[in-house]
């Protein structure tokens, strides 16, 4: 009797993994890890800088320090809405890069991106590479962003996502993607 049961539970867990991958509806809404990952690359003038904090937010949660492995993070997830992923940068690892003043005393940069997930199934890879880079004398921060996640029918898409904006104007400007 034992043994019957014993071949019945295995076949039973055999027929749910190759019905997980075979059927994605199974497997997007099963899928037991991290939900939103990806890679991240600051850099100043082209050399590049490690952030002192990494942080996201979700709803009122506060900010939550990320799940990171150099360079690379990771989200639980698996919750519909609005997503803020963000890096703070040391302003005086600023102006040891830069020798501009401006960063001497004006305190940390907060370089954030607001990731919107659409689904709370989906299972989504964002990259983004930040440059902060100095144009006629005024200091810009350049952000791409590839973000690949599910569609409806369960094939995967890439959106991409390039902005430039000043530094002076970074905290009355939202980067948005996912929508």
């Amino acid at each position: 009797m034992k043994k019957r049961f014993l071949i019945l539970l295995i076949f039973i867990i055999v027929l749910l993994i190759i019905c997980a991958f075979n059927f994605k509806w199974i497997y997007y809404r099963l899928y037991p890890f991290d939900r939103i990952t990806g890679e991240y690359e600051i850099s100043v003038n082209g050399k590049e800088i490690n952030p002192v904090g990494e942080y996201y937010e979700y709803g009122n949660s506060g900010k939550i320090r990320l799940e990171n492995d150099t360079e690379s993070f990771k989200i639980k997830g698996g919750e519909y809405g609005r997503y803020e992923i963000g890096f703070v940068l040391s302003g005086d690892t600023l102006y040891q890069l830069t020798n501009d003043k401006q960063f001497k005393d004006g305190g940390n940069v907060d370089l954030s991106i607001i990731y919107y997930n659409t689904n709370w199934w989906h299972i989504s890879e964002l990259d983004i590479e930040i440059d902060i880079v100095k144009d006629n004398d005024e200091w810009y921060v350049c952000y791409n962003l590839e973000l690949e996640e599910p569609l409806e029918n369960f094939k995967t898409t890439t959106s991409n996502l390039s902005k430039k904006i000043k530094l002076a104007e970074i905290n009355n400007t939202e980067i948005l993607i996912g929508i």
